[in-house]
């Protein structure tokens, strides 16, 4: 079983969801998960928070890094209550840019074992 909460602010309040699974599936396991995933990704899901999910812990540190002009471009971490389920959860915002159509963005996520990962995320308009 699987739980997850945000404590709210802004104009969507607090939310919360719940997964029951158990191990038993043949599906795939990876090693972590993230969204917006890496590739591309329509340039609305971009916007939202950012997450990483790792199974060897939670991530303490995002560094965002455009292609365009190499900036690195600053991400806030987002209190988020564990304990549930297999992943440890990071979430992060982005902290007075927005993601553009026809960038692409290299993520770095630090913390969680084995760190760092790299992936590249490319918001595309649809």
């Amino acid at each position: 079983m699987g739980i997850g909460y945000y404590g709210g602010g802004g104009p969507y309040g607090s939310s919360q969801c719940l997964g029951v699974f158990d191990g038993s599936g043949t599906g795939p396991s990876p090693e972590w998960l993230s969204f917006p995933p890496a590739g591309f990704v329509p340039l609305q899901a971009a916007g939202w928070t950012w997450t990483f999910h790792h199974k060897g812990g939670v991530a303490s540190k995002m560094t965002v890094t455009r292609a365009s002009d190499n900036a690195t471009l600053p991400m806030t971490m987002l209190p988020l209550n564990q304990g549930f389920g297999v992943y440890g959860t990071a979430a992060f915002r982005a902290q007075g840019w927005s993601p553009a159509a026809g960038e692409t963005y290299t993520v770095v996520v630090e913390g969680a074992s084995p760190a760092p990962i790299t992936y590249v995320v490319k918001p595309v308009g649809c």
